[in-house]
Parts: structure tokens; C-alpha cells; sequence
């Protein structure tokens, strides 16, 4: 191991575990009812295969419209959410889960909310069980954001494996190397998946012993408060290009031809993969008048 190459990209100071900690409460129900979990829900399947600034941005920008509740979102129809959602990567799935999930909300039989619910209030026996569970019942959430989920609802023991953290388990030398669980394809197993969960808390202790951490911690963070979930949080704000990108913003002049006219934030820009990803969305042109001209600009934010 390359102590040197190791503490230039996994080293966490106060600042790294400040924005970890924010970052890790950003979401979270706090309050946990099956109302607020279904908001957790949507969190979940807006963050995949989106770059974190858009993420959240579009996640703001429903709870701004109250959409954040299985009723309203059911009584605002598919139409309006993806009138809101037209951006996002794959659109036209995203808001069918969000829809799909909502109608499971409002079912009196769906109970995977009110036993979650118990087993948090009873010391999360059954994060992991009730994770796979997740992952198999609600739609648009695999295991990675199944766990996403279980952190956001308040089970702190289940660790969320992504292609950052495979990096991290390979940095500590508890895997062979990153490539190994990795599949451009089908992605990691669910085997594999399971593996690398149980060895993150051995990652752990790995850069314990190579670095100190009690002395980096912000002040209202105590040692006993260090989770798995602060950690992979922490670890994955340190390193994340998602979260540590530049952001680029859309020319504010498109701004009055879409829905966000009554909003006060600007959309990102999208990244590449973004632009990738998002095939169907459509472009249209917009006359505008720029210092007495009359141009057009694209109605899109590429």
C-alpha cells in the first residue's frame, strides 16, 4: 500500500467530515412516520445515475410544490411530474416509480413502512433483511439505494456500495482491486454486494490505524457518533467528483420559458453523462430579445 497515494485521496479533516455529517443528515426522516418515508423514497429514486447537485436540486424543487406526500403526487398526475422532472436522467421512468410508489403509499396493505418503523424504534434488528426487502418491493430502488434508504430512515449499520467505496475497500487492501467486483454490464452482484458490505467495517479499522481521526472531528461529532453510514458519507463527499464538481449554470434567460419561472434557483447544467443518458428530451427554439436583437436560443439546459 501507498501510504502517501492513500492519504492525498482518503484523508478527511474537519471540513471532509463537516460536509460527511451534512451531507449524511441531508434527506433524512427525523421524524419517522410512513408519510416521511415515502418522501425518503423519492429521494432515493431521483439519486440514481443523477450527478448529486441535480439530485437535489430536482428534489427541492418538489418539495417546493408539495410533492413530496403519496396523495399530492397521485392527485398531481403524471403530466405535471414530468413537467417538473423533464430534465433528470431517464424522466419518463423516474416519474413512473415515483407514481408507482406513490400508489403503494396509499394502499392500507402495503405494511413495509410501519415494520420499518418498528424495527428502528426497536434497535434496527432488521435493517438488512428490510433493506433486500426494498429492494425487491419498491420500484426505481436497487440494493445500493435500498441501503441509501435504510441510512436516510435511521439504520446506521448498513453501508451504501458504490463504485467509490469499492475504490476505498481496494485502497485499504481489504478486496484485491475495484475491477474485480465491478461489471460494466450488470454492475457488482448481489453476492459480491454482500461481501463488500461485511468488509467495510475492516476498511475502517485499516485507515484508523493509518491515519487519526478523533483528533479531526468537528466539535459535535463525538467518536461514539461514527457510524458505517457517517463514515461511507464522509468517505464519499472526500472523493465523489458528483460532489465535489464545479458547477455550471443554465443561461438565465431560458428561465422564463420553463416551469421554473416561479423558482429562485437556477438549474444546473447537466454533465455528460447527463446528456448521455437523456434521450428523450425534447429541444425546442426560443425567440428572446438580447440588447434589441432578436435571437434564438435553445429551450434546453445542454
Amino acid at each position: 500500500m501507498d501510504v502517501s497515494a492513500v492519504r492525498r485521496k482518503w484523508y478527511m479533516d474537519v471540513n471532509a467530515w463537516r460536509e460527511g455529517y451534512d451531507m449524511h443528515k441531508e434527506g433524512q426522516a427525523f421524524n419517522l412516520t410512513k408519510k416521511s418515508m415515502f418522501s425518503v423514497a423519492v429521494y432515493c429514486i431521483l439519486s440514481s445515475r443523477q450527478d448529486y447537485t441535480n439530485h437535489i436540486f430536482y428534489y427541492k424543487q418538489l418539495k417546493k410544490r408539495g410533492l413530496l406526500d403519496a396523495e399530492a403526487v397521485l392527485d398531481a398526475g403524471k403530466d405535471k411530474l414530468e413537467e417538473i422532472l423533464s430534465a433528470v436522467v431517464y424522466p419518463h421512468e423516474k416519474v413512473q416509480y415515483i407514481i408507482d410508489a406513490a400508489e403503494m403509499w396509499s394502499d392500507s396493505s402495503f405494511d413495509l413502512p410501519a415494520r420499518i418503523i418498528e424495527d428502528v424504534n426497536n434497535g434496527n434488528g432488521k435493517q438488512f433483511e428490510h433493506r433486500d426487502e426494498i429492494a425487491k418491493t419498491i420500484p426505481g430502488i436497487g440494493k445500493k439505494n435500498a441501503s441509501f434508504m435504510q441510512n436516510k430512515c435511521g439504520a446506521e449499520k448498513v453501508p451504501v456500495i458504490d463504485t467509490n467505496m469499492l475504490s476505498f475497500l481496494a485502497d485499504m487492501g481489504v478486496i484485491s482491486s475495484k475491477k474485480e467486483y465491478t461489471d460494466s454490464v450488470r454492475g457488482i452482484s448481489d453476492k459480491q454486494y454482500g461481501e463488500c458490505e461485511m468488509l467495510f467495517p475492516k476498511a475502517i479499522e485499516v485507515y484508523k490505524s493509518l491515519f487519526e481521526v478523533e483528533a479531526n472531528l468537528p466539535d459535535f461529532i463525538l467518536s461514539e457518533d461514527l457510524t458505517i453510514a457517517l463514515w461511507q458519507a464522509a468517505l464519499w463527499c472526500k472523493v465523489s467528483i458528483g460532489y465535489n464538481r464545479p458547477v455550471k449554470r443554465a443561461d438565465s434567460r431560458i428561465l422564463e420559458y420553463t416551469f421554473l419561472i416561479d423558482s429562485d434557483e437556477i438549474e444546473p447544467a447537466m454533465t455528460p453523462h447527463e446528456r448521455k443518458a437523456r434521450k428523450t428530451r425534447k429541444i425546442k427554439e426560443v425567440p428572446v430579445e438580447i440588447d434589441g436583437q432578436q435571437e434564438t436560443l435553445l429551450g434546453c439546459f445542454c
